[in-house]
């Protein structure tokens, strides 16, 4: 065959419609250093595209700090993993770890992408342009936002971790393509079947960050070193995984803090960012006024840390007597990383007297003795 009949590669190809709707994929690096070469060739833009992607990225950080819902940019696409039918063998040439036989591997895979640069699939010209404009916009929109969540306090960083990845869990398929990637992506060693046995090591990197008892490693089955999942529990250790991946602080240059965008973002975020974190709302009652240790578990679910149940018990108790009532104290729980709004809602009520039993708060030596207790010069201690 004449080489100069061959089509032209479309690089990352396959990878593209995973890209546009999952951009904190690694290889998401890879499509922005193809498109433009530099974050900072990126930043001096004054093209239209670029503008917009910047302003999404903007919109995507200050949603996050202000509890609205982000505009919908993935627009609805098929997701489909060439890989999975291609017969071609450009990509096999190029796999160094031998992931690309005749059918992807995906425990050998660590997604570097060389494969996929050389992809010459037969799709159209069209359709190639139009998956890679979409992945461009929203990886480009979420390498922005990474940069100017970084430039703020590790309190609006852990919020953004949180909040993005649960928007991310929200969209993610359960078919068997988007969880080998998962797998991939993340460095999991997992077996993907109608359900997924996850290596123990990798499941306790995730659950341990997990407060709910079913998540403890003695409730679930595990053999030969593996963890049966559901498909659904597998997609919420990848939420788990992905908070932490969102909560890092990235590096940022300098010359990059100079850019304008930059400047007129972070002034409009960082109030807002402020003020988030100076106020709780409790309606009536002054926040100030709230015993240190109740303030210190306020703050930290706010913060999207991780509380444990004592404390969890603690505030829900405590809030329930001064006399809020249960959607109130719910919507306080919002921030955590593992909020479910139905389990958060079954015990709220329970602690509230709904099966016939009201709570009240845990007296100071019980905080003491599960380590919640801060204390300070104010604080004369509830007994």
């Amino acid at each position: 065959m004449n080489p100069s009949s061959l089509k032209p590669p479309k690089p990352l190809l396959p990878i593209l419609p995973y890209l546009a709707r999952f951009p904190f994929l690694k290889l998401s690096g890879r499509l922005f250093e193809l498109e433009y070469g530099s974050v900072e060739n990126f930043l001096a833009s004054k093209k239209s595209f670029d503008v917009e992607a910047r302003q999404l990225g903007f919109e995507i950080v200050k949603s996050v700090l202000k509890d609205d819902t982000l505009p919908d940019s993935f627009q609805q696409i098929e997701l489909s993993f060439l890989c999975e039918v291609c017969e071609t063998k450009n990509c096999r040439e190029a796999c160094k770890k031998g992931a690309m036989g005749f059918s992807w591997n995906y425990m050998l895979c660590d997604m570097c992408g060389e494969c996929f640069l050389r992809c010459n699939y037969s799709v159209s010209d069209e359709l190639y342009l139009r998956l890679k404009t979409m992945a461009k916009l929203n990886v480009s929109a979420y390498i922005y936002s990474r940069i100017l969540v970084s430039l703020m306090d590790e309190r609006a960083r852990r919020r953004y971790g949180v909040r993005e990845a649960r928007r991310y869990r929200e969209i993610m398929d359960e078919d068997d393509a988007t969880l080998m990637i998962f797998a991939s992506d993340f460095n999991l060693k997992a077996i993907i079947e109608e359900n997924v046995r996850l290596h123990v090591s990798d499941y306790l990197k995730a659950a341990c960050r997990i407060r709910s008892r079913e998540w403890k490693l003695v409730n679930r089955k595990l053999e030969k070193g593996y963890v049966e999942l559901t498909r659904r529990d597998f997609l919420r250790v990848v939420e788990e995984l992905l908070r932490s991946r969102l909560s890092e602080k990235v590096a940022v240059t300098q010359a990059l803090t100079a850019s304008t965008d930059i400047t007129q973002h972070l002034a409009e975020l960082i109030p807002v960012s402020e003020a988030r974190f100076a106020e709780i709302d409790l309606g009536e009652f002054d926040a100030e006024c709230l015993p240190p240790c109740m303030k210190k578990i306020l703050s930290d679910l706010q913060a999207g840390l991780n509380v444990p149940h004592s404390a969890r018990f603690a505030i829900t108790s405590f809030l329930l007597n001064i006399g809020l009532n249960v959607d109130e104290v719910i919507a306080l729980f919002s921030s955590a990383p593992d909020f479910d709004v139905e389990k958060t809602k079954y015990q709220v009520e329970h602690i509230a007297g709904s099966r016939g039993t009201e709570y009240t708060a845990p007296a100071c030596d019980t905080m003491l003795s599960y380590h919640n207790c801060y204390r300070n010069e104010t604080c004369r201690g509830i007994n």
